[in-house]
């Protein structure tokens, strides 16, 4: 298709236009669409052909191939497909107010599902503390750290790749920080540090890489709409009011070693799977981190994975444990508006009626 465009425009056709349509038919072998005749294989193998031919339309240091990569993203096409793209994006990744690669790697789940494609991606991110709304339905600005601080599988997967970059903890703290709005809920310079420097523990139970489904509501999370962990939030709180401190572990200076800073580009190679031997990987033994388990506490909540916003019934229960001065705050239940529930099985009720339904 790509060929027969190209052979048969005549020298004013727009080149947007070919890349337009390029895109669709790249939307069109996305993983989860059924197509007739095509495995999940075929699929990816054809995405990386489309992007093979489109990103080299676009000059190296076009925003577009940013795009095209955030795109991939959202259409949740494979890792093999992340990879290729990252690959042949060279030098950092383009930011704008209205997108950012890595706020979008993180929305998506890759921190636990695709750690390495976010660790390149962050590696070619000039800002780390960039302030990015979280989707179109709400005005709230998360950084990265921020939004991975929603879950404890993704900021374990977080705090790890910051510790793989080499970045200096003290300078970072700082400005996350400036930066965030942390400090309105309750964070210091001294309480991020300490949850920074946690050696943490994986839970038994998984790192919760799949999308997850709110437990009071039943909302699922979907790229931009990312759960709220109430147990983990729990956890963060107790560190906030130094129930967790810094004397009860050695402190570090650095999250890689104070002569490990990061730099500002990553060669590839000939080899993408090979890529993160290009990034400094000098952890730290693990006695220089404080050990923080992160399994479930055991206490018998009604509902644990929660929207970060309000739940369909405009009641926001994701910031139970920010009060700082409440243990064991109220849990409320779910208020189902009776009109509502009765029109929803009225009309329930008509479709199962219509003939020719599929519904018993």
């Amino acid at each position: 298709m790509i060929d027969l465009l190209q052979r048969h425009s005549d020298d004013e056709y727009s080149e947007n236009a070919i890349t337009t349509l390029i895109g669709v038919l790249l939307c069109f072998y996305r993983p989860w669409k059924l197509v007739e005749g095509f495995s999940h294989l075929d699929k990816q193998k054809t995405a990386i052909q489309i992007i093979q031919k489109l990103l080299p339309m676009f000059p190296p240091d076009d925003i577009r191939r940013t795009r095209v990569l955030v795109g991939a993203m959202e259409f949740h096409f494979d890792h093999e497909v992340r990879y290729w793209t990252l690959k042949h994006i060279p030098g950092m990744l383009h930011d704008t107010p209205e997108m950012s690669a890595l706020h979008s790697g993180i929305s998506h789940k890759l921190l636990v599902a695709d750690p390495l494609s976010i660790r390149i991606i962050a590696g070619k991110t000039q800002d780390l503390h960039r302030l990015s709304p979280l989707g179109s339905a709400t005005r709230s600005k998360v950084t990265p750290t921020s939004l991975a601080m929603y879950q404890r599988g993704m900021f374990i997967s977080w705090v790890s790749i910051l510790r793989d970059l080499g970045y200096n903890r003290d300078e970072f703290v700082r400005a996350e920080m400036d930066r965030s709005a942390l400090s309105e809920d309750g964070w210091t310079h001294e309480s991020l540090t300490v949850l920074l420097d946690c050696q943490f523990t994986p839970s038994e139970e998984g790192t919760q890489s799949r999308y997850l489904s709110c437990e009071r509501c039943g909302v699922e999370e979907h790229g931009w709409t990312v759960m709220i962990d109430l147990e983990w939030r729990k956890h963060l709180r107790d560190i906030k009011l130094g129930r967790i401190s810094r004397s009860k572990a050695s402190p570090i200076h650095s999250m890689g070693g104070t002569d490990n800073i990061r730099s500002t580009t990553l060669d590839f190679g000939n080899n993408l799977e090979d890529s993160h031997t290009d990034i400094n990987f000098n952890r730290g033994s693990s006695a220089d981190y404080c050990s923080m388990p992160v399994q479930p506490i055991p206490i018998p909540f009604p509902y644990n994975i929660v929207c970060s916003t309000r739940c369909t019934d405009g009641v926001c229960v994701a910031r139970l444990f920010d009060n700082q001065e409440l243990d064991d705050p109220t849990f409320p239940s779910l208020v189902v508006d009776e009109m509502e529930q009765d029109e929803l099985e009225n009309n329930d009720g008509k479709i199962r009626a219509m003939p020719g339904s599929f519904i018993d």
